[in-house]
């Protein structure tokens, strides 16, 4: 298409030039000029997304450039660069582009992360149709001992992994100060008391008011109050064990000036550990609590027999499993927290149980790929 030109007006004014400089050099070649073009528009057409306004600038620079021609009659009059090829390969070039970042839009809106698969979560299955996930020991109970006043460390009775009673006094503070206070405050407790008995038998004789006699009463009272609280403080002067387990982590050592809330030892109770774990919410089918199975833990090499105890009460909708905690049937002195093995559920056995239905109360069907 041939764009028409414009002429000056025949009164003389200021003339304006519109568009872009008088090029030299290389870039007085139409040729050149759409070789760099295009080599541009082809760089940013390989980053579309970002690129399609640069891409149409570009467009619309290349199509409707206005050189001034030094051998023209008419200065004012602008030539158009026209080539209906080169034309025609940046459209094509641009249209890419916009469709290309359009389709990385509606990608990125529209994606999801995939579903986590059983392969994902290690699960296996035996030649015997046994099934097999990935578990981790952990205590039945487990406490954080941390300071309750600010005091210094007297004694540290047990090392990291020690055993311990229940009873037994863990950790000791220096509390002479408090033990002070506090007989001071007995003292007091006295006074006040013997004084209360004088003044009512003076009420007696009419030589007290009531009014001293409640002063006196109350004295004794705010007196009792301070020794309350100065024994309550004393009996936050030691730790005492919780119950029969083993110390799993020290963080602080005697003769130490620890403050309030200062996680001094962790403690694991010494009953028989847990294996928390990973099923399939499918599984839940023929799954249930008092479910029996067999955990094989890597750090001994052999096998321990376990019933399911808990079963979360929440699936994940994205990966579309549940968390199950595990019981062994007895402690196992070789057992530490933090132990890892595999689990290992014979489903035939499940269904013959769990004659009633599984977790989810549905009537057992005979099992298909792992149903």
């Amino acid at each position: 298409m041939k764009m028409p030109t414009f002429k000056t007006p025949s009164f003389k004014a200021p003339a304006l030039k519109f568009g872009m400089p008088k090029f030299s050099g290389v870039f007085a070649s139409s040729d050149s000029f759409k070789s760099r073009v295009l080599s541009s528009v082809k760089v940013l057409h390989s980053n579309s997304a970002r690129s399609v306004l640069v891409v149409l600038l570009i467009l619309a620079a290349s199509v409707f450039v206005f050189l001034p021609d030094g051998n023209s009659k008419e200065k004012d009059t602008p030539i158009l660069m026209d080539s209906s090829s080169y034309k025609s390969e940046i459209i094509q070039i641009a249209d890419s582009s916009i469709r290309n970042a359009a389709t990385v839009k509606v990608e990125r809106e529209t994606s999801e992360p995939p579903p986590m698969t059983e392969e994902y979560m290690n699960i296996e299955e035996t030649p015997t149709g046994d099934f097999v996930v990935q578990a981790v020991l952990s205590p039945k109970s487990q406490t954080v001992i941390a300071s309750g006043i600010d005091a210094r460390i007297k004694f540290f009775n047990f090392k990291n992994g020690d055993r311990f009673k229940e009873g037994d006094v863990l950790i000791e503070y220096d509390c002479s100060l408090d033990t002070a206070r506090l007989k001071e405050a007995q003292s007091r407790v006295r006074v006040t008391e013997k004084q209360l008995d004088a003044y009512k038998k003076l009420v007696d004789l009419k030589s007290a008011s009531d009014m001293e006699v409640l002063v006196a009463k109350e004295n004794n009272e705010q007196n009792k109050a301070i020794v309350a609280q100065i024994q309550a403080r004393l009996r936050s002067c030691s730790h005492i064990a919780p119950y029969d387990g083993r110390v799993t982590n020290k963080m602080a050592s005697a003769y130490e000036y620890v403050q309030p809330g200062r996680v001094l030892m962790e403690l694991a109770s010494s009953e028989p550990l847990q294996a928390e774990f990973l099923i399939p919410s499918k599984w839940l089918r023929w799954l249930n609590i008092d479910t029996a199975l067999v955990i094989y833990i890597e750090e001994t090499e052999r096998n321990y027999e376990a019933r399911i105890v808990s079963i979360h009460g929440e699936v994940d909708p994205v990966s579309q499993s549940v968390q199950v905690v595990a019981e062994m049937e007895e402690y196992h002195e070789e057992l530490l927290p933090g132990m890892s093995g595999r689990a290992t559920f014979d489903p035939n056995s499940a269904r013959k149980a769990n004659y009633r239905g599984g977790f989810l109360g549905l009537m057992l069907m005979p099992f298909t790929d792992g149903q």
